[in-house]
């Protein structure tokens, strides 16, 4: 076969045998790495590892934490809520307040239009809108402010 393809020629065989037989070589002698790239490989490996383990329940974690936090402090959340429900709770104690104002200013018109007229109420109506009073009274004026 060395005839045909001249003189100092390999044929396809010989390739083959020289291709692996240096591959077998490589792999019995690794290439030399140097004390920082084998830091590096290292931490690579242990940053790979770190990953497969916590990366999955760290996302997790910061998506509850992000959901919780705007639960609490949105403006749907708890404490909006809690401020709505004060403010309502005010609303309707002013409310009650209001119904019984006006429940005792109905009765007091419908002292004064009925037909036979309440003669208590009107002097009391007198005595407060025009300032009346009988004789035998003492007039004392209180002031808060003093």
């Amino acid at each position: 076969m060395s005839d045909e393809l001249g003189e100092g020629s390999l044929s396809c065989n010989d390739w083959f045998i020289l291709c692996a037989t240096f591959k077998h070589f490589q792999a019995d002698f690794p290439p030399v790495m140097t004390r920082f790239q084998r830091l590096i490989a290292m931490f690579a490996r242990h940053l790979a590892r770190l990953a497969r383990l916590y990366l999955i329940p760290a996302v997790f974690a910061a998506a509850c934490l992000y959901f919780i936090f705007h639960l609490v402090t949105g403006e749907r959340g708890l404490l909006a809520y809690l401020a709505i429900r004060k403010e309502l709770d005010t609303a309707q104690s002013m409310l009650t307040a209001l119904e019984d104002e006006q429940r005792a200013l109905e009765r007091d018109v419908s002292l004064l239009r009925d037909t036979p007229v309440d003669l208590d109420m009107l002097e009391e109506r007198a005595r407060i809108e025009l300032g009346f009073v009988r004789p035998d009274e003492m007039i004392i004026v209180y002031d808060p402010d003093r």
